[in-house]
């Protein structure tokens, strides 16, 4: 769990150069991967302008990604060992860092998912403390 904990500092500034690398995109999305080989979770951030609905899956143009060759390593799945969890990381993880005011004006007028590359995703707009998931054409 330290190990965890330890991330909250480096995914911050991984997602913040991430947002400077893909400024001029109106919707983000951060993959979620189950990296077997590797026996962990890791994530890369995607920008697009345009978010689509497909099916019970979400699906959008990609356009730009950051750090895919390199990606962030959420955990070892010696620490977490289930999905659930690890979309539940990742949403404590996002939504901290959205409390950073640097990081809320970067963000205030863009779309924000997050969710397993090959399932769902979730979309993330903080008004008033309270997350949001909006469906977006």
């Amino acid at each position: 769990m330290k190990k965890i904990l330890n991330n909250m500092a480096h995914f911050r500034v991984w997602f913040l150069k991430g947002l400077n690398d893909l400024k001029d995109y109106n919707c983000l999305c951060v993959n979620l991967y189950d990296d077997e080989d590797e026996g962990v979770y890791s994530c890369e951030l995607v920008g697009t302008n345009k978010f689509c609905k497909d099916g019970s899956d979400w699906n959008f143009d990609e356009e730009k990604v950051y750090s895919r060759k390199n990606p962030f390593i959420l955990c070892d799945k010696t620490e977490i060992d289930d999905d659930t969890k690890v979309l539940l990381l990742c949403k404590t993880l996002i939504e901290t860092i959205l409390a950073d005011k640097k990081i809320s004006q970067i963000t205030k007028d863009k779309s924000l998912a997050f969710g397993f590359v090959n399932g769902k995703m979730y979309f993330v707009n903080l008004e008033d403390g309270k997350d949001q998931y909006r469906y977006m054409d």
